[in-house]
């Protein structure tokens, strides 16, 4: 069947068999004989993954505990067919720790490839969204601009509201979820009297031309 199938189907098989433990144990047997390994390596494996999933099945984590438990216990019985088979205590130790480490190693892997995602996903999602410029303060109104918002950028709050749930979403499933080009969110200056030139200080109180 080959290793890729082979792990995609124990991963298939663990999933059902977390619902009764003893089908884990099982399973087990079946992906460890497919795999190639001998009798004797599918029968330790199987007896620890049995035991473990029993074990887990009295923590308070659905199915989980039961998942947790049978890979503990394969684990474990896998060592003890080492052991059984003139292992030393240091093959043992060496086999647990490469196993360690390549545990540790997948999992910064994987939370890199999730941030990654993540930063990548929400700088789209912000590309794409609608957004207002904070007038810049005048120096004589330095000192109120006391979070140092003048002239900054930020989401539009009247687009990110419970009501625009269809925009947002298919903005974060188009930002997160797929590879086409954001379309840029408008973007509106907002300038008040006396913090902009003459001209635009009429044209937003309307005294435009006047």
């Amino acid at each position: 069947m080959g290793k890729k199938n082979t792990l995609l189907l124990k991963g298939a098989f663990k999933q059902l068999g977390a619902r009764i433990p003893w089908m884990g144990g099982v399973f087990t047997a079946i992906y460890s004989l497919l795999a190639g390994e001998p009798i004797q390596q599918a029968m330790f494996k199987t007896i620890g993954s049995l035991v473990g999933g029993t074990i887990g099945t009295f923590l308070p984590i659905p199915w989980l505990g039961s998942i947790m438990g049978m890979y503990a216990g394969e684990y474990i019985g896998d060592l003890f067919y080492m052991g059984f088979n003139g292992a030393t205590v240091k093959e043992i130790t060496d086999k647990v720790v490469a196993d360690v480490k390549a545990a540790f190693k997948a999992a910064v892997a994987g939370g890199q490839m999730a941030l990654n995602f993540a930063k990548k996903g929400f700088s789209r999602f912000y590309e794409g969204i609608p957004k207002w410029t904070i007038p810049t303060f005048p120096k004589w109104a330095q000192w109120a601009d006391f979070l140092n918002i003048g002239g900054k950028e930020i989401p539009n709050p009247l687009w990110l509201n419970p009501a625009n749930m269809v925009g947002i979403g298919s903005t974060l499933i188009k930002a997160f979820f797929t590879n086409d080009s954001m379309t840029k969110g408008p973007k509106k200056t907002w300038t008040l009297p006396g913090f902009g030139t003459k001209e635009e200080n009429q044209a937003s109180l309307g005294r435009a031309g006047t």
